[in-house]
């Protein structure tokens, strides 16, 4: 490679670099798909992350995607649900023909794409819809994945309860989403539901500023006053010390 070729590879890593290392706030929004819920003896089958800044914007229209290589014998011992739509949806197929995708490879993968876009570890928080549960398995499945991630969650289903407790009006109004329970299918599901949410159930900064200034305003009182009763009983003391030292000295 000359040094010319060598210069603007490098420069363009830095660039790609410096632009990943500007992504707001972001967050890793991973969905699982599994043999069941039994995080200790049921495993991943499919897995899929999307990358999106603070404010919800994808970073990466593509994403990463993948099936996890498993035996017809372990995927014959799933429950009536998971047969059914991992059939259906194809997935039962697939998983059993990718002998060449194993847990391991995938993991490695899901790590460089991750790392592609937020190189620092403990940055990117995992986001999706009950992704208690993804990180169960992925803690037992991909652990590497987890060791990157912020050690928070942001879970789409806890805005959703919260939502249909405090303003069910509200909350009968958000259309259904529709999921064929493909991986990423659910993910784009999740986005769009906290986009939602952040739309109409969170107030914007514009409907917050009129409280946002007078906590501001109260609180700098409240400092000056406390300032004030610092100094005051710095004074006293003073006064005190001063008062003792002219006694003891008449004496």
């Amino acid at each position: 490679m000359s040094t010319e070729n060598k210069e603007i590879k490098e420069n363009k890593t830095t660039e790609e670099t410096n632009q990943q290392a500007k992504i707001f706030m972001p967050l890793v929004w991973i969905d699982c798909e599994m043999t069941g819920l039994d995080h200790k003896n049921d495993v991943i089958i499919e897995v899929c992350a999307i990358i999106t800044d603070g404010h919800f914007n994808i970073i990466d229209e593509v994403g990463y995607e993948s099936v996890i290589h498993c035996t017809k014998e372990k995927l014959d011992q799933m429950g009536e649900w998971c047969i059914s739509h991992h059939t259906e949806s194809g997935l039962v197929e697939r998983c059993i023909k990718a002998t060449d995708r194993p847990m391991a490879l995938v993991e490695d993968e899901l790590l460089a794409y991750i790392k592609k876009y937020i190189p620092n570890p403990n940055r990117a928080l995992l986001a999706g819809s009950s992704v208690h549960m993804d990180k169960l398995f992925l803690m037992k499945d991909m652990p590497k994945i987890i060791e990157h991630l912020h050690y928070r969650l942001l879970d789409v289903s806890a805005f959703m309860e919260v939502c249909r407790r405090v303003n069910y009006p509200l909350f009968k109004c958000m259309d259904p989403p529709i999921s064929d329970h493909t991986a990423k299918s659910d993910i784009l599901r999740s986005i769009n539901m906290m986009k939602w949410y952040r739309d109409h159930f969170l107030k914007s900064p514009a409907e917050t500023k009129d409280f946002v200034d007078a906590h501001n305003a109260e609180k700098k009182e409240r400092e000056e006053k406390e300032k004030v009763e610092i100094e005051k009983r710095k004074l006293d003391d003073d006064d005190e010390d001063e008062s003792v030292s002219k006694k003891q000295k008449t004496e």
